[in-house]
Formats: structure tokens, sequence, C-alpha cells
């Protein structure tokens, strides 16, 4: 028999345990968002508002058009911006739905644990991490749909179980790596509620598996039916298996601290199941487990690419569970002194580790929120054809610099001419309203196979001029991307100090 000062005491040095493993996760989100406007807005965004407009031309991913990305990724917002047009206010709006959408189905997987306390960690969700990476992405898309597939699974209705068939299929389609593995999450979810054994839990996978094959069969014959699957296969295998295993790992230097503590709070929530498991209904202990499944299913799925936005896949889950333990504990603690004794230590180190991380945590708040310390001073807000942008000016002037050069330089000497960005800048075709003659929004030598090589030689040789943006690549330090550029172009003028450089082709 354990005394109730004993278990008083392990309650708060598990609680200790929590609350800092929640500040070393606020440390890694803060202190990457204010630097992800280098790559979201004209880079990774862009990605999805240049291909959006492909797809509305009537082009296809793959046949038409290069992509890494799964070929169903630009249709969500393709088709929004079909309903309400292609502005940049409603790409936004539409990462804001998905971001909404999270939230919602974040209430509803921690309602059996958390009742009407669940809607806290979709607040913090909201709040803290979306911010983090506030950009159009198929990633957001992707966990909307798999936390869906989840929030059907745990109910007990067979149409419930075909809906989550329906949505994990749709994960499929944004996120097949991932979705893979949130797949065998859910199988083992059914597993473990089958309430009249093994045979009920089979007929459960049944209808499951009856909502997500359609999908996928579908989705199969597209991709026979245009011709693309060899290609999207084989891009699939270079995603996977060479460009972010090779190259993004190589350059990730919080790497080990994002799975150190994704880890940890893999490890607190499911050592803490024995700690207070015979507090709890069956039921609810069940649904504790199927939401860490889910957790480390996303988990697992994102280690060999441990890039921000694929680990913010994985958090909204784990608040779920670090929330329900930290209520638990509060529920529990006994001694006002005892308690209080606890927080202070709890917050005397998270204190430490953001005042050690402050400058970032500030100016990442700003980034993502448009105020802070010194607002005034340090968000700027430019307009462009597409729609208004706001950066904070203190960590990326020269991210508007670039961006009100080559906008002078299109509407001057380069105007009516074809004009390519290079490597890595498609934004650029959809805020200054161009149209990309080529089939490469961008070129990253690392993650281009070698069958598009002389494509991409071909096609280059017929446009009038390239932009040379060598900041929008940070993975390529060789250089190797410079020697895609044809023999038949030529340097015509360099600006801030080689950030944007010119390049026409000899014949004009």
């Amino acid at each position: 028999m354990i005394s109730n000062h004993r278990i008083t005491l392990k309650n708060s040095i598990c609680l200790v345990l929590i609350l800092i493993v929640l500040g070393w996760l606020a440390y890694l989100i803060f202190g990457f968002s204010s630097t992800s406007a280098k790559y979201g807005i004209f880079g990774d965004e862009g990605i999805f508002l240049t291909g959006a407009q492909r797809i509305l031309r009537g082009e296809l991913p793959h046949k038409d058009f290069y992509t890494l990305l799964p070929t169903a990724s630009y249709y969500p917002l393709a088709l929004f911006f079909r309903l309400f047009g292609d502005n940049y206010v409603v790409a936004q709006v539409f990462v804001f739905l998905n971001a909404v959408g999270i939230g919602g189905t974040m209430f509803w997987l921690g309602w059996r644990l958390l009742r009407w306390w669940s809607s806290v960690p979709a607040i913090i969700f909201l709040l803290f991490v979306f911010p983090a990476w506030p950009y159009v992405s198929h990633h957001w898309t992707f966990l909307l749909f798999a936390l869906l597939s989840t929030c059907c699974c745990l109910q007990k209705n067979t149409g419930w179980h075909v809906t989550a068939g329906v949505f994990s299929g749709l994960s499929f389609l944004l996120f097949p790596q991932k979705a893979l593995f949130t797949f065998f999450a859910h199988i083992l979810i059914f597993l473990l509620f089958r309430p009249h054994g093994l045979r009920s839990a089979v007929f459960t996978i049944c209808w499951y598996l009856a909502g997500l094959l359609p999908v996928m069969l579908i989705h199969s014959w597209w991709l026979f039916h245009t011709g693309v699957w060899a290609l999207y296969i084989q891009q699939v295998f270079i995603d996977s298996f060479k460009y972010y295993p090779n190259f993004v790992m190589q350059e990730i230097f919080f790497k080990f601290n994002n799975v150190a503590a994704l880890l940890t709070l893999g490890i607190v929530g499911f050592g803490l199941m024995f700690f207070f498991r015979r507090h709890y209904t069956p039921l609810v202990l069940k649904t504790y487990v199927a939401i860490f499944l889910v957790h480390m299913s996303l988990l697992v799925s994102i280690l060999y690419h441990l890039e921000l936005y694929h680990v913010l896949q994985v958090i909204p889950a784990a608040i779920i569970l670090i929330f329900f333990i930290i209520v638990f504990f509060a529920q529990r603690i006994r001694g006002i002194l005892h308690t209080y004794s606890s927080m202070a230590l709890a917050a005397f180190i998270i204190s430490a580790v953001i005042i050690s991380v402050s400058v970032p945590f500030t100016l990442a708040y700003e980034s993502s929120y448009g105020f802070g310390t010194g607002f005034t001073k340090n968000v700027t807000a430019f307009s462009t054809p597409r729609g208004k942008i706001v950066l904070n000016h203190r960590q990326t002037p020269y991210f508007i610099e670039e961006y009100e050069t080559v906008s002078s330089l299109v509407d001057t000497q380069l105007l009516g001419k074809s004009i390519f960005f290079f490597p890595y800048a498609p934004g650029y075709y959809y805020f200054l309203n161009l149209r990309n003659t080529t089939s490469f929004d961008f070129i990253g030598a690392e993650m281009i196979a070698h069958a598009y090589r002389e494509q991409i030689a071909q096609e280059l040789a017929h446009v009038d001029v390239i932009i040379l943006l060598p900041t929008s690549w940070g993975f390529d330090p060789q250089g190797a991307f410079m020697k895609l550029i044809p023999e038949n172009f030529s340097f015509r003028q360099e600006l801030l100090e080689g950030r944007v450089t010119v390049l026409s082709r000899n014949s004009l």
C-alpha cells in the first residue's frame, strides 16, 4: 500500500517533468518559426499557389508540370480558388480553415478524456503551434484528414468506420508516407476496441477498408489513366529514400532535439499510463492509448525528414495527452506547500529555457501574429498583384528587398519576357501574376530525377530570362544547380550584392 505522501511526491515529480518537456517543445517551435518565412511564402507555399493555378488551367501534375508532391496535394486549394477566386487572402483563409478544422478534431478526439477541457489543447494549437508554419501546405490538410479518420475510428457505429476509411484514403492521397503509419495505428485501435472479441474487430476493419479501398482504387485508376503512375512512384521513392535522408537530414541542426523532445513526450505519456490506470474507466484508458498510438505513428513517420513542418504534425495529439496528464495530477496533488514548491521549481526551469532563447521567442511571436515588442518598427506589409504580404522586417529584410527588386525588374526592363525563377522561388510566378512557360516551377538539383535533366535543359534554353536567387535554396552549398543553366545564357546584371542575378539568352 502506497501512502498519500508518496503518491503526491511522484505526482509532483512527473508534473515538473511534463512542464520541462513542454518548455523544450516551446523552444523548438518558436526557435524555428522566427525564420520560417525564408522558405515559406515564395518557396514551399509558392509550390501550392502556383501549382493550384496550373490545375485551374487544366494542367495535370507529373504530366504537364513537375512536382515532388503527391498528385492530390494541389486540388484542395485549386478547388478553393475555383470557388472564391485566386487572391492570396483566399489562400490564407484556406489554410486557416485547415487549422480550425484540426483544432475541432482535437476537441472531438479529446472529449472522452477531458470533456469541455478538451478545448484547451485545441486553443494551444491554434495560438502557438499553427503560427510556427502558417502557410498553405499538404501537411496541414493531411493532418486534418488523419485526425478526422481517428475520431471516426473511435465511434461504435459501422457508418463511422466506413467514413474513417474514406478520410484515411484521402490522407493517403495527400501524404502516402505518413498515412501508411496512421493506417497501422488505426488497425491497432480497432483491435484494442473490440467489444465482442477478435471476430468483431475483424468485421470493423473490413468496414474501414470498405471506405478506404475505393478511394485508393480511384486514385490508382487516375494515375494509370493519365499515364503518370511511373513518375509518381519514382518521385515518392526519391522523396523517401534519397532527398530527405541524404540532404535534408544533414542540414537540420536541431534534429537530435526534435527526436529527443518528441520521444520524451511519447515515453512520458505511455509510462504514466501504468501510474494512474486504476483511476479511470477502461473506455477512457483505451481512448488515451488510441491517441497515443496515433501520436507515435506520426512520430515514426517523420524520423527520416525532421523539418519543422513535419514535426508540427506530431504535436496536436501529444498536447491532448500531456494536458490530460496535467489535469490528472492537478486533481490529485495534496498539500498546498508541496504543490506550490513543485510548481515554483517547474516555473523556474521553464523560465530559464525561455530566457535563454528570448530573442527568437519574441521574434517568432511577432513574425507569426504581427504584434509584440517593437510592432511598428519590425512588421512590414507590402502589396503584390495577388494581395498583401506581412513579414517581420527585423528577421527578413533581405526577403522583402529581393521581392521589391524582382518586382521592379519585371515591371520595367523585363516586361513581357518569359522569365524563369531559379532555383526555388515558385511563389514569384503567383505573386507577380506571371505564367511559367516551362514544366518546372522549381529546380532542386538533389530532388530532380536524372530522367528530367535533359528536359530541363531543353525547356530552359527557350525562356528569355533566368532570375537567379541563391538565397532561395539552402541545401546546395556546392552550387550544383548552377550546372543546370544552359550554355546559351550569359550574365546580364547583378543586384543586391549577388542576391538577385539576371541571366539572359544570348540571342536576345
